[in-house]
């Protein structure tokens, strides 16, 4: 009889290592795969931010004190890549090639990068998708909102308010980027960088994110940032206990899948030689897509002898509207005061007229309804409509 041995001969043993094998080696390859295939689609969602090469002046504040290659900047100027935006003291709202909005603090500095938005100093804004650097650091972004500041000492801090923003630092001997080390900000922290070393992440208080948008970042500008309800939707959930401070906007409206927002602007110019002007501001936060769009713009006064609203100004020729969804830059509608129809009013001051800025949009679905109108107004007296600085 023979005897059964007490354990497996060393060969069952590299057979069933073998089995193991065959089964399980495929399965964890996989999940590795699939964990790399993650971190890598993670860090190219940020990489995919579209370039920023070009950026539009679309608000000036307090002065005119900004600049474009240390030349006066005036409304719907462009600075084009390498190019410089100055501050002194002034404040301006610049919208960049790929629709995010940048506003630009007293005594700020930028350069409009291929890659990224260049801050040397001072402090900007950004709402959208628009990549902003520094000396330090790149910053990648997915449609959110933050503040990067940079002080006279050359210390950096990013607010990210709202969404993510990926920050890679700089290696400071080769100035390439050290892609090994990317960290992620959510909306509500804040990140500090000195001498180029990246601190820790640390959350945004209450107070301090009230201050931020409390800040003159935000306070007086007349167009409204795109991602403002996102923003509050943020805000909301980190503070559910505390009110949004950003009043809503009173010139936005929406309809039949536009949210825009209309407004009158009186300009004025350092140059006396030219006569002040009004811009009809008519900005599209969202619209469906066309087949055709265009918009026509009139100014109205109501004629205080007959009660009648009487018209001042009809541009010639409508204004095409690209047929893309989603957000659209449009130029500003600028009428210089010597084009209005004054006549139609008699002998009634400007400045005692309540004037009416329509626009009257005029559409074709891509697939739907065709020759679709829709208007909308904007009413305010004349001494009321807030006051910028024009070309």
């Amino acid at each position: 009889m023979k005897s059964v041995p007490s354990h497996p001969p060393l060969r069952s043993f590299r057979h069933q290592r073998q089995r193991l094998s065959r089964h399980f080696l495929p399965i964890l390859s996989g999940i590795v795969c699939c964990l790399l295939v993650l971190g890598i689609h993670h860090t190219l969602a940020f990489a995919r931010t579209p370039s920023v090469n070009q950026a539009r002046i679309i608000e000036i504040l307090q002065s005119n004190q900004v600049y474009i290659q240390n030349r006066p900047a005036r409304l719907n100027d462009v600075a084009k890549f390498g190019e410089q935006v100055r501050t002194g003291q002034a404040r301006t709202a610049l919208r960049f090639n790929t629709g995010a909005i940048g506003r630009l603090g007293q005594n700020a500095v930028i350069t409009i990068g291929q890659q990224c938005l260049q801050v040397q100093r001072g402090q900007v804004l950004v709402n959208g998708a628009a990549s902003s650097c520094t000396r330090s650091v790149v910053t990648g972004v997915r449609g959110t909102t933050y503040v990067l500041s940079v002080d006279d000492q050359g210390e950096e801090e990013i607010r990210v308010l709202e969404g993510e923003v990926a920050i890679t630092p700089v290696s400071p001997n080769s100035r390439n980027l050290d892609r090994s080390r990317p960290l992620v900000v959510n909306g509500g922290r804040r990140v500090r960088v000195a001498n180029g070393a990246i601190g820790p992440i640390q959350p945004l208080t209450p107070d301090e994110y009230d201050t931020t948008l409390n800040s003159t970042l935000f306070n007086e500008f007349r167009r409204d940032l795109p991602g403002v309800r996102r923003l509050r939707r943020s805000y909301e959930q980190l503070f559910p206990q505390r009110r949004f401070p950003l009043a809503p906007n009173p010139d936005r409206a929406a309809s039949q899948g536009w949210d825009i927002s209309l407004r009158l602007v009186r300009l004025t110019n350092s140059n006396r030689a030219q006569s002040p002007a009004i811009s009809i501001q008519f900005d599209v936060f969202n619209k469906p897509v066309t087949r055709y769009a265009n918009v026509v713009y009139q100014i109205y006064a109501l004629n205080p002898n007959n009660n009648r609203w009487e018209t001042l100004y009809s541009n010639v020729g409508a204004r095409l509207i690209p047929n893309q969804a989603g957000t659209i830059d449009l130029p500003s509608e600028i009428v210089s005061v010597n084009q209005l129809n004054l006549r139609a009013i008699g002998k009634t001051p400007l400045e005692n007229l309540r004037l009416q800025a329509r626009a009257n949009l005029r559409y074709d679905l891509q697939q739907g309804a065709l020759d679709v109108r829709l208007n909308f107004v904007h009413t305010r007296p004349y001494r009321e409509v807030p006051v910028a600085i024009g070309g």
